[in-house]
């Protein structure tokens, strides 16, 4: 009786050289050639395929390859195209792509994605997907491909969508920074224009007016317990130079001469600097309130302080 010896074809899951196969890989079998056979090797499933005399029909498969050439001898494939290089040619390969999953399973099966990433959640995996965010839009010509935009709106027409442009207004400052994502006249580098009614430098002070400012830090020095006070009558000292100085800034901006309304502000500006700021501002400086300060409350320092600072930056930017 003949021995027939069987042909191992695809190989699931598994890439094997065929000088790596060891002694109990090789089975002979006698018989007609008619029966299947499939069986597990080290926990790997051949597969199954029926016992054909090869010395009679070297190309089982009639794909114009040899037997032992061809990557699936049992499977039709004369281009012998083979994706992840495995040796198993694709239509006999149960993982093309050799990522783990298996081709009935890949949300891209011919091409490798180990985390099967799918965005869009419309079981096309990201890699292989054209629309990888499904807004209608191919990832080649979307402005935003990784983030859903049907309306592709781009303000400063650079290209990149703004639901995924850090800077939308191309001023240069981060959204993040910016008080104004849709105007780039407006950003913390801008010049502060008082009294048009916006915050031209993101310095967070209200209508951006001497008015707007004093609302603002009287509210905070208000609301400050007078035990916080190095005395009781600290607090409405404090709204009284505050308001000198808003006088003072006031008359500056009503004088028509820039050299006098330059000289005004100035002189605010000192005042701020050397007869209030120095009551607040120990602990921003030394750690801790010392014997200079009215208000002996780091917390509250913390509050005040920087609104006085912001407030002699505003005044020292209109000094031209």
């Amino acid at each position: 009786m003949r021995k027939l010896t069987l042909l191992l074809g695809c190989l699931l899951a598994a890439s094997v050289n065929a000088a790596d196969i060891s002694p109990e890989f090789k089975r002979t079998y006698s018989g007609d050639g008619s029966k299947h056979h499939s069986f597990d090797v080290m926990g790997r499933r051949f597969q199954q395929f029926p016992l054909t005399d090869s010395s009679s029909n070297p190309d089982l498969d009639s794909d114009g390859i040899l037997n032992e050439q061809d990557n699936c001898p049992i499977d039709y494939n004369p281009d012998q195209l083979d994706t992840d290089g495995d040796l198993i040619g694709d239509v006999c390969d149960p993982d093309i792509d050799n990522d783990g999953h298996s081709n009935d399973l890949d949300n891209c099966p011919i091409i490798a994605n180990v985390d099967q990433a799918d965005l869009d959640g419309d079981t096309i995996g990201d890699v292989c997907d054209p629309d990888i965010d499904g807004d209608l839009f191919n990832n080649d010509v979307d402005n935003c491909p990784v983030d859903a935009n049907p309306l592709q709106q781009d303000w400063d027409g650079d290209f990149i969508g703004d639901v995924c442009d850090s800077d939308i207004d191309n001023d240069n400052w981060d959204n993040i920074d910016d008080c104004d994502d849709f105007n780039d006249q407006i950003n913390p580098g801008a010049a502060e224009i008082p009294y048009n009614g916006l915050d031209d430098n993101c310095n967070g002070i209200e209508d951006d007016t001497v008015e707007g400012v004093i609302d603002d830090i009287g509210d905070i020095i208000g609301d400050i317990p007078t035990v916080d006070f190095k005395g009781k009558n600290n607090a409405k000292t404090l709204l009284n130079k505050l308001d000198a100085i808003v006088a003072m800034v006031n008359d500056a901006l009503a004088e028509p001469l820039p050299a006098d309304r330059n000289a005004l502000l100035q002189q605010a500006l000192d005042k701020l600097e050397t007869d209030l700021i120095p009551k607040t501002d120990g602990c921003a400086l030394e750690g801790d309130w010392d014997k200079n300060d009215w208000l002996r409350d780091c917390e509250q320092q913390a509050i005040l302080y920087p609104k006085l600072i912001a407030f002699a930056a505003w005044i020292s930017s209109m000094i031209a």
